[in-house]
Protein backbone atom coordinates (compact mmCIF):
# COMPACT_ATOMS: atom_id res chain seq x y z
CA UNK A 1 0.00 0.00 0.00
CA UNK A 2 1.55 3.31 -1.03
CA UNK A 3 2.10 5.98 1.56
CA UNK A 4 -0.29 8.85 1.08
CA UNK A 5 0.86 12.36 1.67
CA UNK A 6 -1.46 14.59 3.59
CA UNK A 7 -1.09 18.26 2.81
CA UNK A 8 -1.42 20.53 5.80
CA UNK A 9 -3.20 23.73 4.87
CA UNK A 10 -1.51 27.09 5.26
CA UNK A 11 -3.50 29.04 7.80
CA UNK A 12 -3.73 32.74 6.94
CA UNK A 13 -6.32 33.79 9.55
CA UNK A 14 -6.21 32.07 12.94
CA UNK A 15 -8.79 32.88 15.60
CA UNK A 16 -7.79 32.39 19.20
CA UNK A 17 -10.58 33.17 21.68
CA UNK A 18 -8.98 34.08 25.00
CA UNK A 19 -9.97 34.59 28.61
CA UNK A 20 -7.91 34.76 31.79
CA UNK A 21 -7.31 31.00 31.94
CA UNK A 22 -4.11 28.99 31.60
CA UNK A 23 -5.77 27.09 28.74
CA UNK A 24 -6.10 30.32 26.79
CA UNK A 25 -2.37 30.99 27.20
CA UNK A 26 -1.61 27.52 25.80
CA UNK A 27 -3.96 28.23 22.90
CA UNK A 28 -2.14 31.49 22.12
CA UNK A 29 1.19 29.62 22.05
CA UNK A 30 -0.27 27.07 19.63
CA UNK A 31 -1.75 29.79 17.44
CA UNK A 32 1.66 31.48 17.32
CA UNK A 33 3.21 28.17 16.25
CA UNK A 34 0.62 27.64 13.49
CA UNK A 35 1.03 31.13 12.09
CA UNK A 36 3.39 31.28 9.15
CA UNK A 37 4.89 34.43 7.68
CA UNK A 38 2.19 36.84 6.66
CA UNK A 39 -0.53 35.16 8.71
CA UNK A 40 -2.88 37.02 11.01
CA UNK A 41 -3.75 35.83 14.50
CA UNK A 42 -7.03 37.20 15.79
CA UNK A 43 -7.25 37.36 19.60
CA UNK A 44 -10.86 37.63 20.71
CA UNK A 45 -12.13 38.07 24.25
CA UNK A 46 -15.88 37.74 24.77
CA UNK A 47 -17.47 39.17 27.88
CA UNK A 48 -20.32 36.82 28.66
CA UNK A 49 -23.05 39.20 29.78
CA UNK A 50 -24.99 36.27 31.22
CA UNK A 51 -22.32 35.61 33.87
CA UNK A 52 -20.83 39.09 34.32
CA UNK A 53 -22.14 42.21 35.88
CA UNK A 54 -25.11 40.78 37.74
CA UNK A 55 -25.77 43.77 39.96
CA UNK A 56 -29.07 45.22 41.15
CA UNK A 57 -29.01 48.47 39.18
CA UNK A 58 -28.64 48.75 35.42
CA UNK A 59 -26.06 51.53 35.71
CA UNK A 60 -24.01 49.39 38.11
CA UNK A 61 -24.34 46.49 35.70
CA UNK A 62 -22.91 48.57 32.87
CA UNK A 63 -20.07 49.89 35.05
CA UNK A 64 -19.17 46.34 36.01
CA UNK A 65 -19.10 45.17 32.39
CA UNK A 66 -17.01 48.20 31.41
CA UNK A 67 -14.48 47.26 34.09
CA UNK A 68 -14.31 43.71 32.70
CA UNK A 69 -13.87 45.18 29.23
CA UNK A 70 -10.97 47.42 30.33
CA UNK A 71 -9.26 44.42 31.94
CA UNK A 72 -9.82 42.34 28.79
CA UNK A 73 -8.28 45.05 26.58
CA UNK A 74 -5.23 45.17 28.84
CA UNK A 75 -4.81 41.39 28.63
CA UNK A 76 -5.30 41.44 24.86
CA UNK A 77 -2.55 44.06 24.50
CA UNK A 78 -0.20 41.94 26.64
CA UNK A 79 -0.89 38.85 24.53
CA UNK A 80 -0.47 40.80 21.28
CA UNK A 81 2.92 42.04 22.48
CA UNK A 82 4.13 38.42 22.50
CA UNK A 83 3.89 38.48 18.69
CA UNK A 84 6.02 41.65 18.34
CA UNK A 85 9.08 39.86 16.97
CA UNK A 86 7.91 38.09 13.87
CA UNK A 87 6.11 38.38 10.58
CA UNK A 88 2.66 37.69 12.03
CA UNK A 89 -0.04 40.33 12.23
CA UNK A 90 -2.22 40.40 15.33
CA UNK A 91 -5.75 41.72 15.58
CA UNK A 92 -7.34 42.14 19.01
CA UNK A 93 -11.04 42.46 19.66
CA UNK A 94 -13.26 42.49 22.71
CA UNK A 95 -16.94 41.64 22.26
CA UNK A 96 -19.99 41.28 24.46
CA UNK A 97 -22.51 38.48 24.23
CA UNK A 98 -22.66 34.71 24.32
CA UNK A 99 -19.13 33.44 23.67
CA UNK A 100 -20.04 30.73 21.15
CA UNK A 101 -22.26 33.14 19.18
CA UNK A 102 -19.60 35.85 19.11
CA UNK A 103 -16.87 33.37 18.11
CA UNK A 104 -19.06 32.06 15.29
CA UNK A 105 -19.95 35.53 14.05
CA UNK A 106 -16.31 36.66 14.17
CA UNK A 107 -15.22 33.54 12.29
CA UNK A 108 -17.69 34.18 9.49
CA UNK A 109 -17.01 37.93 9.25
CA UNK A 110 -13.21 37.59 9.13
CA UNK A 111 -12.57 34.58 6.85
CA UNK A 112 -11.00 32.60 9.69
CA UNK A 113 -9.25 29.37 8.59
CA UNK A 114 -8.90 27.68 12.00
CA UNK A 115 -9.98 28.30 15.59
CA UNK A 116 -7.52 27.48 18.39
CA UNK A 117 -9.07 27.22 21.88
CA UNK A 118 -7.84 26.27 25.32
CA UNK A 119 -9.38 23.08 26.71
CA UNK A 120 -10.36 24.69 29.99
CA UNK A 121 -11.65 28.22 30.12
CA UNK A 122 -12.20 30.56 33.03
CA UNK A 123 -15.98 30.46 32.97
CA UNK A 124 -17.63 29.05 36.08
CA UNK A 125 -19.75 26.93 33.74
CA UNK A 126 -16.68 25.09 32.46
CA UNK A 127 -15.95 23.35 35.76
CA UNK A 128 -18.39 20.50 35.06
CA UNK A 129 -16.78 19.41 31.79
CA UNK A 130 -14.34 20.56 29.11
CA UNK A 131 -16.56 23.52 28.34
CA UNK A 132 -19.93 24.29 26.89
CA UNK A 133 -18.43 27.02 24.72
CA UNK A 134 -15.90 24.62 23.21
CA UNK A 135 -18.62 22.06 22.51
CA UNK A 136 -20.86 24.61 20.82
CA UNK A 137 -18.05 26.13 18.76
CA UNK A 138 -16.76 22.72 17.64
CA UNK A 139 -20.23 21.59 16.58
CA UNK A 140 -21.16 24.72 14.68
CA UNK A 141 -17.87 25.94 13.19
CA UNK A 142 -17.36 25.64 9.47
CA UNK A 143 -13.60 25.60 9.99
CA UNK A 144 -11.34 23.25 11.97
CA UNK A 145 -11.28 23.75 15.75
CA UNK A 146 -8.06 22.86 17.54
CA UNK A 147 -8.55 22.36 21.28
CA UNK A 148 -5.31 22.47 23.29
Amino acid sequence: MPDSVVEVPQYRHILCPVDESHGARRAVAHARGLAGDGATVHLLHVIDEDTRGETPALSSDELCIEAFEEDAHRRLRELAAEFASGDVDVVVRCARGLPHDEIGAYTEANDIDVIVMGAHGASPRSSAHAGGTIDRVARSARVPVLVV
